[in-house]
């Protein structure tokens, strides 16, 4: 069954304190030399080649404080179906770690990106579950319904499979699963598995892509 709903917003508060905590201790840019030339929304490749040396920078002199903000901001990111931003941590994560040790974009940068993604859909699932299961109904009455009825006529040893194979297939968006999957029979602890096993090998492709756009000069 469903985790019990105390439980699950002690789960999901804890994970924002958590969050809030690291985002309060992280260095701010400009503690690396030429870090107020940072371009927030850059729009042309100088400015992409110029915040990747001063991430790079960054990366050098505060290792671990860069990696919670990434986990941080993926998070919150998933957690709130910001559309794009895996894609964009996965390849950013896989540039920047590549180079860090030998293979990191599989030793750092694929854990990072996989652990990130498992939490963000909880804490999506988590939001609906708490906040949202009505709004999402209304929204999406169709869609929640094929959900539903499809996950509810299994067998309940076929659920994980299924559902990791909709990970897989771009037949639903993600965040749609994580939204809906509360309306149904499935258990979180399904969600969870069929999230970790459906979401790595996308995960793979984008850090090693990332990793590879490194390795360009």
């Amino acid at each position: 069954g469903h985790v019990p709903t105390v439980m699950q917003g002690v789960l999901f508060v804890t994970l924002f304190a958590a969050m809030g905590v690291v985002i309060y201790s992280i260095p701010p840019i400009s503690s690396v030399e030429g870090g107020d030339e940072f371009v927030w929304k850059p729009t042309k490749v100088e400015h992409f080649q110029r915040d990747r040396e001063l991430m790079l920078l960054y990366r050098d002199k505060h290792a671990t404080s860069l990696l919670l903000a990434m986990c941080v901001l993926y998070v919150v990111a998933q957690t709130f179906c910001v559309p794009g931003s895996g894609t964009t941590l996965n390849l950013l994560s896989g540039s920047l770690c590549a180079e860090y040790i030998p293979y990191g974009e599989y030793l750092i940068a694929l854990p990072y990106a996989v652990v990130c993604a498992t939490l963000g859909a909880f804490g999506a699932y988590s939001l609906s579950y708490l906040t949202a299961k009505d709004l999402i109904q209304r929204k999406f009455p169709s869609r929640v319904s094929w959900l539903k009825q499809r996950i509810g006529d299994m067998e309940p040893s076929s659920r994980l499979l299924w559902f990791m194979s909709l990970r897989l297939a771009p037949l639903c968006p993600a965040w749609f699963l994580n939204v809906a999957a509360p309306l149904t029979p499935l258990p979180v602890w399904m969600f969870l598995v069929a999230t970790i096993l459906g979401c790595t090998p996308s995960s793979l492709l984008l850090v090693k892509t990332g990793a590879t756009i490194s390795s360009m000069r």
